[in-house]
């Protein structure tokens, strides 16, 4: 099993780093978290077949970290996918789905699908509004969702929050655990994530890969970085493990980042 960070970015460009997205690859499987701006062309430079993506978890409906879930639907088909692409994610994951598919990119799809057969025909997306708890058992792996604070800070208005979810995922093969949370200060929903784990992490690109097993991605704390000192902190104790949360580093040249994917 093999993690590798797409992009680290937030929703302003930076010609350095690409919006936020997380490929987990398990053997020919290939299952993204989140699709942010440039996934498809970070995908490529990572060596990943396009039409090899089948599933793509969202962790909430910030621009940067759904920007280019089009061009996963679209790029997945073109490049040859197979199967249905699978996204799941919080209430109204549908609705901004099938909005993509029947009113925004409609006609390109309908283009293609007639008037270039040799794709194959359009290959359905399917779309799944998630809660917390389990999401997904294939057999191989699982994942499971919990609810976890953004930490944006702001006064938003009850009718917005009712509308508003952000989850973290959990996701389990292979006797080890992948845990990630984007934008996420820390929380009860993102300890419950990292429940048993022996040892976790932010990542940082720069240096060498960490080694922790469980791995645990705590996504982008931007809102950690810019309210609060860096966190250390004791793990939900049942595995007597420790959490400690490091800052993430500045980005390194982008030379060095594509060496390391």
């Amino acid at each position: 099993m093999e993690v590798i960070l797409l992009g680290t970015g937030g929703p302003r460009p930076d010609p350095r780093r690409m919006a936020t997205t997380t490929l987990i690859r398990l053997g020919e499987e290939n299952i993204l978290i989140d699709a942010g701006r440039g996934v498809m062309v970070q995908l490529s430079k990572a060596g990943v077949p396009l039409g090899s993506i089948n599933t793509v978890f969202l962790t909430h409906h910030h621009f940067d970290h759904i920007g280019d879930l089009y061009d996963v639907m679209l790029n997945s088909w073109l490049h040859g996918r197979e199967d249905d692409l699978r996204i799941y994610g919080p209430p109204d994951t549908e609705r901004l789905v099938n909005t993509l598919i029947t009113q925004v990119y409609d006609k390109d799809i309908a283009w293609r699908d007639q008037g270039e057969p040799t794709f194959g025909g359009w290959k359905p997306v399917v779309a799944t509004d998630i809660i917390p708890g389990p999401v997904l058992d294939t057999g191989r792996w699982k994942i499971s969702a919990e609810l976890v604070s953004h930490g944006d800070g702001l006064d938003m208005s009850p009718a917005f929050l009712a509308r508003w979810m952000c989850l973290g995922f959990r996701f389990e093969a292979e006797g080890k655990v992948i845990a990630i949370s984007g934008d996420t200060v820390p929380c009860p929903g993102l300890e419950r994530l990292a429940e048993g784990a022996v040892e976790a992490r932010l990542p940082r690109l720069r240096g060498p890969r960490p080694r922790a097993r469980p791995v645990v991605l705590l996504g982008a704390l931007r809102a950690s970085r810019r309210r609060q000192p860096a966190h250390r902190r004791d793990g939900p104790g049942r595995g007597g493990g420790r959490l400690p949360l490091e800052r993430a580093a500045s980005p390194p040249p982008i030379g060095q980042v594509v060496a390391w994917l």
